[in-house]
């Protein structure tokens, strides 16, 4: 896998906000972007966006992993390993919160 430029994994949505911007940090707590809402109403939305980067950029690495292994078993073998699938299958339920 080649070295990323961006800020270490993983990432933390911020507790603490103003009504109209969220924080997310690094381990370290340094602020890596600001998720912001034109409107105060719209908060839910604004967190939900904020948890939804925080999570998938956690679990790209992860995904990506998984994908190339599927596709490397499959081009050498034309089969799966479950060991594969398995992992493919945490993957994913990572990335959709499951986990």
């Amino acid at each position: 896998m080649t070295e990323s430029k961006h800020t270490e994994t993983p990432w933390k949505y911020s507790d603490a906000y103003y009504e109209t911007q969220v924080d997310i940090r690094d381990e370290g707590g340094r602020r890596i972007a600001v998720v912001v809402t034109d409107y105060p109403m719209m908060t839910c939305r604004m967190e939900a966006n904020a948890h939804f980067i925080v999570r998938a950029c956690n679990c790209h690495d992860e995904l990506l992993e998984a994908l190339e292994d599927l596709v490397s078993d499959w081009e050498i073998t034309g089969e799966l390993e479950l060991s594969v699938l398995s992992n493919a299958r945490a993957a994913i339920a990572k990335a959709r919160g499951e986990q």
